[in-house]
């Protein structure tokens, strides 16, 4: 907890993915990390209370664990530090064979967002519902990366213009846009990490819409 304490003293959030971390027959049968679901998260902080200590949030690790992957997004919205958008296939006919128990790259894959078996359009209903306003990150791990790829960002960009709106986009392009903007960067350091949002907010739909015409694949 001391390393909590002491994050918490420098403004420092601290995410625990609620992947299993498990990959491999020795990994058998639960994995190398314990924060996987609601029941361990809700023990982990009434252990330590630190409102910097949270989750960073992957959905794919609840869709092939069997669970729901949008209501944790309400429980637990003011623990949710970090966000990692990747998706998941599950291969029902391989599940069908060796089971729940079975080590999990057996049944599931890895896939970029739009390319698995998550519901997008619910889970950015979901952070735009409880104001999300923290990092998202895609998290590349599709082994099919070069072929996906020219599948992936037209569905993706119509989905996020279409449910999310300008809220999606903040969240994802505000860092890479106040990087770009140097005369930003001063309040970028203090902390202010929506400071360019007005300069921006009302063309934004736009620029989504220009986004997506010039997405591969299309």
């Amino acid at each position: 907890m001391a390393i909590i304490k002491l994050a918490s003293d420098e403004g420092v959030k601290i995410g625990i993915e609620n992947c299993p971390m498990f990959f491999s027959t020795d990994e058998w049968p639960g994995g190398r990390n314990l924060s996987i679901s609601p029941v361990i998260w809700e023990e982990m902080f009434s252990i330590i209370p630190d409102s910097n200590f949270g989750l960073n949030y992957d959905p794919s690790h609840m869709l092939w664990q069997q669970m729901d992957y949008v209501q944790p997004l309400y429980e637990f919205k003011d623990r949710i530090h970090h966000i990692h958008l990747k998706d998941a296939k599950i291969y029902r006919n391989k599940l069908d064979r060796v089971g729940i128990l079975a080590t999990p790259l057996e049944y599931h894959s890895p896939k970029l967002p739009g390319l698995g078996d998550i519901n997008w359009n619910h889970f950015f209903t979901a952070l735009t519902d409880i104001r999300y306003r923290r990092p998202v990150c895609i998290e590349v791990e599709d082994k099919h990366t070069k072929e996906a790829k020219q599948m992936f960002w037209k569905p993706f960009v119509r989905a996020a213009i279409i449910w999310g709106g300008t809220s999606v986009f903040n969240m994802i392009q505000y860092r890479t846009y106040t990087r770009a903007n140097r005369v930003h960067q001063s309040s970028y350091v203090k902390g202010d990490r929506y400071a360019c949002k007005t300069l921006y907010q009302t063309s934004i739909k736009n620029k989504a819409i220009a986004l997506y015409k010039a997405c591969p694949g299309g």
